[in-house]
């Protein structure tokens, strides 16, 4: 998921002027059939259609784009930093974009627009909507840390933030509410990834 930043602050919670952009359960998933792709070419997203025209979308596939993304930013003299997978979900691909000198917030938003819908959008979109999301182990065990202070249990062993609200899950009398799961599961993936600046959790 791209963060486009005008003027940008952390804070426990997330991030400001997100711009839905979005793509771990194994490599490759099933994506795409012959007039999904063609519209892809019909648009002159070139790139996006090979990807897809085989039926799959991989990791690496979405990481290339992601540097094709890059280049069409620093093209037009924008800057685009590639943070990689959101070990919150393992499904969601960070970058942060932010404007270049002497660009107007308009301009900024069209490079950013145009950018991401040639190189990236639509097979990043494919790859989360068709793969599972698990958070990395060690953010997870944090959470559950947190949550059991406040009195929630579970009698199986979540994978992903969906389970920790999912009453399936739950061995307490109440399931936590998201707001309450992000207060947890936020604050660990902060501790543990600090040098990501892009760190968000998404229903």
């Amino acid at each position: 998921m791209g963060v486009k930043s005008m003027s940008m602050r952390r804070s426990a919670f997330g991030f400001a002027l997100l711009i839905a952009l979005t793509g771990c359960a194994s490599d490759q998933n099933v994506v795409a059939d012959e007039s999904s792709t063609q519209t892809l070419r019909d648009l002159g997203y070139e790139q996006q259609a090979d990807f897809i025209e085989d039926g799959i979308v991989t990791k690496t596939e979405i990481e290339n784009a992601a540097i094709s993304l890059q280049a069409c930013f620093e093209k037009e003299e924008q800057n685009l930093v590639i943070e990689g997978w959101n070990p919150i979900d393992n499904i969601t691909f960070l970058y942060l974009a932010k404007p270049g000198p002497g660009t107007t917030d308009s301009q900024f938003s069209q490079v950013y627009d145009d950018c991401t819908n040639r190189h990236i959008l639509h097979i990043q979109n494919h790859y989360r909507s068709n793969t599972d999301p698990h958070m990395d182990p060690e953010i997870m065990a944090q959470a559950l840390v947190c949550l059991a202070a406040d009195g929630y249990s579970y009698v199986e062993d979540p994978v992903s933030q969906f389970d920790l609200v999912d009453s399936d899950f739950v061995g307490s009398t109440e399931t936590p509410t998201t707001t309450k799961v992000d207060s947890c599961v936020l604050p660990a993936a902060l501790d543990l990834y600090p040098d990501i600046v892009t760190l968000m959790i998404t229903w």
